[in-house]
């Protein structure tokens, strides 16, 4: 009974160990130390998200609040704060509505330019144009009215690119940093030389070795500020493993109220406007949702959401991933905005439009009794993008409105991860066994008596076997014995007669006897009626033998 009961025990613990070992992933929050605006979760095990100075901070999971790190590089050209982020499994996007960056434009404007002039001493008639290293000299006269102001230009550190063609279209250029005339006692400048170390500079004599007429050109580069003038929203978008740089992409039309950014495997959506991946070419379209819908509110890799207030009620559709091919109504989603949809294929997690409370809601959304409340341990969250659920793992991320002792940022394993079919059959398993034990209790003991019972058997034929190969032993002993003695009495002198052997023959014949007969008994009767018989035996057999010899008849057994 006490083997049992302790059997019992055992199995009732390790049950209970294993239900519990299942259930406890799923049944609170854990605090995830840090603080965000928003945060979603990518199917490729990131986690990325906003804080409320803008800045942008991603970990790999697990995330654990020691692993955050700050995106470095910002998207660049943008100025303001993000008003949403959204992930896919390849990249990161961030929405802005931000003044844009004031953008410059350079050109190059030339100011001085000759004519083809024949290569020569710029200081003998009729004028000419040399080089050497990284200087070119021209006679003053092919210079033009403009020369003045190009030389204070560049005295005072106007960058100008020197640029020389020769007579078969060889050319050579370099940034010109400084400049010469001749010398003052000479009279007016009659040439000017213009000199510089980079580009073709130190190349000129050779580029230069066979030609017979040169040209050139002073230009000088122009930087043009420009400034948008408003907003517009803006999305930037990088690697979600934040591995190379930014690009950008302005959204056409006006600023909605509450701009969101929302991704599918095949669209871009913000707002009322969804634009092809991956939207290089800036070609936006509109989305044709249900009437009195602002545009899409949530979408997973092959959903999208649409939510409209009727009557104080909000009515919630889906879509395909496009939103193409018309949208159906989710009636149990009724009076709530969905705000977390990446697993939408089993649960998704939506605010009521009331309350704010979080619900959980199980597919089919067009089951009335779909959603459940969640208990979020007091934190509320602000609408999309605040509750993240990795597609792939299922495990959910919360950026709370409010902050607790390590930040605002919770996260636990959706239930929807926890396959109940394996828990269900070892919990059938280990009572189906419990309830086995209970209902054969006493064949369980007949059993054990049996067992103990086959044991002391084993352990008899063990004796028996023993027994029999040292009778074994003893009878070839005996055996041997005898042959011995038989051939000492036939050999004895002088020789006697048969009668004289028969009762020696008796006796020999009475011990073979009496070893087989002790050895057949013992199996069946106790050893002291088994000597008993024994003894009997051979007192018989000596009183035969005693009889066939007669009175005074004496035996001599030779030893």
């Amino acid at each position: 009974m006490g083997s049992y009961s302790q059997d019992f025990q055992n199995k009732s613990n390790s049950l209970l160990g294993y239900v519990q070992s299942q259930l406890s992933q799923v049944v609170g929050w854990s605090p995830l130390p840090g603080q965000l605006n928003k945060i979603v979760a990518s199917s490729a095990g990131y986690v990325w998200g906003f804080n409320y100075t803008g800045t942008i901070y991603s970990c790999r999971e697990p995330c654990d609040g020691t692993n955050w790190k700050a995106v470095s590089q910002q998207p660049p050209g943008i100025i303001g704060m993000p008003l949403d982020i959204a992930v896919d499994g390849q990249n990161v996007y961030v929405l802005y509505n931000a003044k844009a960056a004031p953008t410059v434009s350079s050109s190059l404007s030339t100011d001085l330019q000759t004519g083809n002039i024949s290569i020569g001493d710029p200081g003998m008639p009729p004028g000419h144009i040399s080089v050497s290293n990284g200087t070119v000299y021209v006679s003053r006269q092919f210079l033009g009215n403009n020369v003045e102001s190009v030389a204070s230009a560049i005295s005072k550190g106007q960058s100008y690119t020197a640029t020389l063609t020769d007579n078969a279209g060889v050319t050579a250029s370099f940034t010109v940093t400084s400049y010469l005339t001749n010398p003052a006692w000479q009279g007016p400048p009659w040439m000017y030389s213009f000199s510089g170390n980079d580009g073709d500079a130190q190349s000129l004599t050779t580029k230069f070795a066979k030609s017979q007429t040169l040209s050139l050109k002073l230009s000088k580069k122009l930087e043009v500020s420009s400034t948008q003038q408003g907003n517009a929203l803006t999305f930037a978008s990088k690697s979600v493993d934040d591995s190379g740089s930014w690009s950008s992409q302005t959204v056409p039309g006006a600023v909605p109220a509450n701009p969101t950014i929302n991704i599918t495997d095949q669209f871009i959506f913000v707002g009322n406007q969804g634009c092809s991946k991956p939207c290089t070419t800036g070609n936006w379209v509109p989305v044709t949702s249900p009437q009195g819908s602002t545009g899409i509110v949530a979408a997973s890799s092959g959903s999208t959401y649409a939510t409209v207030s009727n009557g104080g009620i909000t009515n919630v559709y889906s879509s395909s991933g496009s939103a193409q091919g018309g949208w159906n109504a989710q009636p149990g989603l009724s009076g709530k905005t969905p705000i977390a949809v990446e697993a939408d294929n089993q649960f998704l997690y939506a605010k009521d439009s009331g309350s704010g409370g979080i619900y959980r809601c199980a597919a089919p959304y067009s089951d009335k009794d779909s959603c459940h409340p969640v208990d979020t341990n007091g934190a509320t969250v602000s609408g999309n993008h605040t509750i993240s659920v990795n597609p792939r793992n299922y495990q959910t991320y919360i950026a709370a409105s409010t902050n607790g002792s390590t930040g605002n940022m919770y996260q636990r394993l959706d239930q929807g991860s926890i396959n109940y079919a394996p828990v269900l059959e070892e919990t059938k398993n280990y009572t189906d066994q419990l309830d086995k034990t209970v209902n054969s209790l006493g064949d369980a003991t007949v059993a054990q008596a049996s067992a103990l019972s086959a044991a002391e058997t084993r352990e008899e034929a063990v004796s028996a076997i023993k027994q029999v190969t040292d009778l074994r032993n003893k009878f070839r002993e005996t055996d041997d014995k005898s042959k011995t003695l038989r051939s000492k009495i036939l050999n004895d002198k002088p020789l006697v007669t048969q009668n004289r052997l028969l009762p020696l023959q008796i006796i020999l014949y009475t011990l073979i006897f009496t070893i087989i007969f002790h050895f057949i008994l013992s199996y069946f009767l106790s050893p002291n009626i088994v000597m008993a018989a024994t003894i009997t035996s051979i007192l018989i057999g000596c009183l035969i033998a005693y009889s066939y010899a007669g009175v005074g008849v004496n035996v001599s057994f030779v030893a």
